[in-house]
């Protein structure tokens, strides 16, 4: 009963958090820009890119257990495909994020058929040595994808002819976030979501009882990669370039850092680290010279106090309440 009680218990505080999130986020871009400027609503679209992202991550990393430092490839992958689809086939938005994601998907898959082959470390550096082989390319092709200067892509259109404004693709960014955040939600809930979190759990046990490890592990690693390219895609419409940071392995590393600074396996865990992390990568930089230090230092203090995150926090901040609430019950009915 204890069980049921904390299960229902953190449902609700999931479901407190992310409606006051969610409300948030709906009214920011009326009523923020008129006090604070217009920039903090373009680093609340790079927030909600990066938190989807993030998400795409946390289906591999958090429920099948697989740490891949290779990431950002499918993130950049969806960033160049669509600024391509700009720049030589079509202005479109559906167009330019369709491509980002088939894009990511493919290479996703030929990256997961070689790299599954392998486990633990072996797994995570197959990935990134298929990362920056890819960074590679697009540095050394300076005809076609820029070179290290990247590509620049005016702002797509949305059914071919309508023009999206700064608060359009606030809102376009943000549905999408909502749209992928609920599909990850009923997917985890699904069968094959479930298979996932066995696999997450032990993987032996999960090949012992009949399941197939290896392609199970394979279709996550391509959802993840396909969420990756789809926020990638989303990046370029918004910030309009292509730059070849995108798929350094350094980038990579930073979306692992978002995962666990939120709380690995939660879905929303990730986007909540996600934001905060952008948001404290920008007030610290143009606050502080050693703002990479002040900002691993925040990041280690969050590690070592909070092992699953920043969702954790909230989780043992409301475990506190309850039993404040329970003691002061408590004292009422001594006294009675």
């Amino acid at each position: 009963m204890n069980v049921n009680l904390n299960t229902i218990r953190h449902g609700a505080v999931e479901n407190r958090w992310l409606i006051a999130i969610l409300t948030v986020l709906t009214v920011f871009p009326f009523v923020a820009p008129p006090f604070i400027g217009s920039f903090y609503t373009v680093l609340m679209i790079e927030a909600m890119v990066f938190a989807i992202f993030a998400l795409g991550y946390d289906i591999m990393m958090g429920y099948t257990g697989m740490i891949s430092f290779g990431h950002a490839a499918y993130f950049g992958l969806g960033v160049y495909g669509g600024a391509l689809t700009v720049l030589h086939l079509s202005e479109g938005l559906i167009p330019l994020l369709l491509v980002a994601v088939v894009l990511s998907a493919a290479f996703a898959f030929i990256v997961g058929y070689f790299s599954l082959r392998s486990t633990g470390v072996y797994f995570a550096l197959i990935t990134f040595a298929f990362a920056q082989i890819l960074y590679e390319i697009v540095i050394r092709s300076s005809d076609f994808l820029g070179g290290n200067n990247g590509l620049t892509v005016s702002t797509p259109t949305l059914f071919a002819s309508i023009e999206i404004s700064e608060m359009m693709i606030y809102y376009i960014v943000f549905l999408t976030m909502v749209a992928v955040y609920i599909g990850a939600r009923r997917l985890m809930n699904s069968p094959l979501g479930l298979i996932f979190q066995v696999i997450g759990e032990n993987d032996q046990r999960a090949e012992f009882i009949g399941y197939n490890v290896d392609r199970y592990k394979h279709i996550s690693f391509i959802i993840s990669g396909m969420v990756s390219g789809l926020a990638g895609g989303l990046f370029v419409a918004a910030e309009g370039f292509a730059s070849p940071d995108m798929l350094f392995w350094l980038f990579s590393g930073e979306i692992i850092i978002m995962v666990v600074f939120g709380g690995v396996g939660t879905l929303y865990g990730p986007m909540i680290g996600a934001g905060v992390f952008i948001y404290l990568e920008t007030y610290l930089n143009s606050t502080f010279d050693a703002w990479q230090i002040i900002l691993g230092l925040v990041f280690i203090t969050v590690v070592l106090l909070f092992p699953q995150g920043l969702v954790g926090l909230l989780k043992d901040s409301d475990s506190l309440d309850s039993l404040s609430l329970e003691r002061l019950r408590d004292q009422l009915t001594s006294r009675d």
